[in-house]
């Protein structure tokens, strides 16, 4: 089974799902060490990384060449914005700022050809002997929920386009703002906003995620979350080497 259907069950069937956000370093074999970890999917940032469409091209490649997911957080709703990565081998899209359907509607029309959609054909869209139909139903949107309005919007959107949403992503720092919370996560409003966002998934039996911590990874799973972006390149080699070096700056001390 590909590493697309794989992913599709598990999103299907609410099963736990990891992946991890990608930001800035830029090396092309990172899908090869991210595949060999077990991750789920990688996530490239393209609406505040330092990344440009260009500059994740090889990794894009080489994720298509040992079938690891990679969607790509675009900039915007523009068709350029969502087609383009598609025709450079993205394996589907995270839309920000989403707060209705009619945004999922126009997004769904930049990422499928026709007759489901109005996407051009060029670059390395299609992979090896797989068909335009088959393009459409692997190509993967996932809708980022990151305001009070998005979260009043959202049972609309699963019901007109659920069938097309591969799962729903909430965003706890833009929500915090939208909620007049000041970069405070854990007010009241912006946390009865995210357990609202978990029960229309529920009641969709929609998959549903945020982005997190390490140390969050246990609360989210508590609230109904199945979808776990977890840390970004940086943090996790930052975890890495602490963790290395206090096991080695502990050795002999339990002794003393």
């Amino acid at each position: 089974m590909s590493a697309i259907e794989a992913l599709k069950n598990k999103l299907i069937n609410r099963e736990k799902i990891v992946g991890h956000h990608m930001g800035g370093l830029i090396y092309a074999e990172l899908p090869v060490y991210y595949k060999n970890g077990g991750a789920d999917f990688m996530l490239y940032d393209l609406e505040h990384g330092t990344y440009t469409p260009e500059s994740i091209y090889d990794m894009l490649m080489t994720a298509r060449r040992v079938d690891m997911i990679s969607i790509i957080r675009v900039a915007d709703y523009d068709y350029h914005c969502i087609s383009r990565v598609l025709d450079m081998g993205a394996d589907g899209i995270l839309l920000p700022r989403t707060e209705t359907a009619a945004q999922v509607a126009n997004a769904l029309k930049c990422m499928r050809f026709y007759p489901k959609g109005k996407k051009g054909v060029g670059g390395r869209a299609l992979k090896p002997g797989e068909t335009i139909q088959k393009f459409n139903e692997d190509r993967l949107l996932f809708v980022q929920i990151e305001s009070p309005l998005g979260v009043s919007n959202l049972d609309e959107m699963l019901t007109l386009y659920g069938d097309e949403i591969a799962g729903i992503i909430i965003g706890p720092s833009d929500m915090s703002i939208a909620c007049e919370c000041n970069l405070d996560t854990n007010a009241a409003p912006v946390v009865e906003n995210i357990r609202r966002t978990v029960e229309i998934c529920g009641a969709h039996k929609k998959s549903v995620g945020i982005y997190m911590s390490e140390s969050q990874i246990k609360q989210r799973y508590d609230e109904g979350m199945n979808i776990f972006w977890v840390g970004s390149e940086m943090s996790l080699i930052t975890s890495g080497v602490r963790k290395i070096g206090s096991f080695v700056k502990g050795l002999g001390q339990e002794s003393e």
